[in-house]
């Protein structure tokens, strides 16, 4: 298998989206909250919303990621801190993606070297 399947690359598109969607809004959460010194607990999601956007970048250019699905829980916890649904649903559908044979098969393949 040369090429990277259209799923994984797709898939990381969505966890890229998802994560930049969930690091704005955290982002508003920290400006909004800061003035009530609660803001900062929002910077916790908002570094897991950077991890998710870029590992969705590393993603979609093809590099294989030991385990895709924790990136999708990174984002899945960080909507949910952020009470929003839209990164919630993408990352469900990257993880659909992830799971077609194609994608299975790209991140299985052993000949491949992983990246941390």
């Amino acid at each position: 298998m040369n090429e990277i399947p259209r799923e994984y690359q797709q898939a990381g598109q969505m966890q890229m989206a998802a994560g930049a969607i969930n690091a704005l809004t955290s982002a508003v959460w920290v400006m909004a909250f800061l003035v009530v010194c609660v803001g900062l607990l929002w910077v916790v999601p908002l570094l897991m919303s950077l991890g998710q956007a870029y590992l969705g970048y590393r993603m979609s250019k093809g590099d294989r990621i030991k385990n895709p699905m924790m990136v999708g829980a990174l984002g899945l916890v960080a909507a949910f801190f952020n009470m929003n649904p839209i990164p919630g649903a993408l990352t469900a559908f990257g993880w659909h993606l992830l799971t077609q044979p194609p994608a299975k098969a790209y991140l299985d393949d052993a000949s491949r070297p992983q990246i941390g």
